[in-house]
């Protein structure tokens, strides 16, 4: 199944500004003065520093979708779900897995990109949107919420560009972000509420954006926690009914050791 009959939005409203050689720059000029967008961003980045978010998406004539991410180290979990089914990414440094994507075998990266499948970006859409959404909507780190807080935030005029994972900055004259992006439509709002737990953030937000035409409004409730969390639990399982994305410098040594548990080629790969 694709990917995009679990999002409220199309992969076509993701942007990327990786075409960046221009005036005869080459990639070693450009990335020799760059900086983290995100770490600019204080608030923005202390919500980038889940271990687990875990919520559900609700809006007007769509089927209600579940989603889970999960952070660990170097090693993450994306679980997105609906009525229809669901689809898991496994991602660690240097292979990408997914389950229910209509596709399996193991293949480099390049051939995975052509493929009628999901990419880590669509699969991170959710997180780096909540990740805007409570910076946006709080103004405060996490760390500063001790009880509940109402929320409301609306923007006019002004679109605004949700980054998927964290975009560097080219010193290039001029700040140029570099990454991937969905553009929010003005105008935008969040409001609702953010409570603290026991153990996590809740949140529970009503979340509208516009497009040509008219106007969506998504309802978005869950909670937001930075606690450690297991990332192991497809160790043991069999790699037959996944998507195996390797970079293409291990390729030859999977094809050639062919693990078929999901734990031992993770770590064949990254060791």
């Amino acid at each position: 199944m694709k990917v995009t009959k679990y999002l409220m939005f199309t992969s076509a409203l993701i942007f990327s500004t990786n075409s960046f050689a221009e005036d005869g720059l080459t990639l070693g000029d450009l990335l020799s003065n760059t900086k983290s967008l995100t770490e600019e961003n204080e608030v923005l980045k202390s919500w980038g520093a889940f271990t687990k978010l875990n919520f559900s998406v609700d809006s007007e004539g769509q089927p209600q979708s579940k989603v889970t991410y999960l952070n660990n180290l170097d090693q993450s979990v994306a679980i997105i779900s609906t009525p229809e089914g669901s689809i898991e990414m496994l991602e660690t440094p240097n292979v990408t897995l997914f389950k229910g994507a209509g596709q399996t075998g193991v293949y480099g990266y390049g051939q995975c990109g052509e493929m009628d499948a999901p990419t880590p970006v669509q699969m991170r859409f959710y997180s780096s949107l909540l990740q805007f959404l409570l910076s946006e909507a709080s103004a405060v780190k996490p760390e500063s919420i001790n009880q509940t807080l109402k929320v409301s935030r609306e923007e006019k005029q002004e679109n605004a560009q949700v980054w998927i994972g964290d975009p560097i900055v080219l010193d290039v004259g001029e700040d140029m972000p570099i990454g991937d992006y969905i553009e929010v439509q003005a105008p935008w709002g969040v409001s609702g509420d953010i409570r603290r737990n026991t153990a996590d953030l809740g949140f529970n937000f009503n979340y509208f954006y516009s497009y040509e035409g008219g106007k969506d409004e998504i309802k978005l409730k869950g909670t937001w926690e930075n606690t450690p969390q297991r990332t192991d639990g497809y160790d043991h399982g069999s790699t037959d009914n996944w998507l195996v994305c390797v970079d293409e410098a291990y390729l030859e040594s999977v094809n050639k050791v062919g693990p078929k548990n999901v734990g031992k080629l993770v770590k064949l790969v990254n060791s």
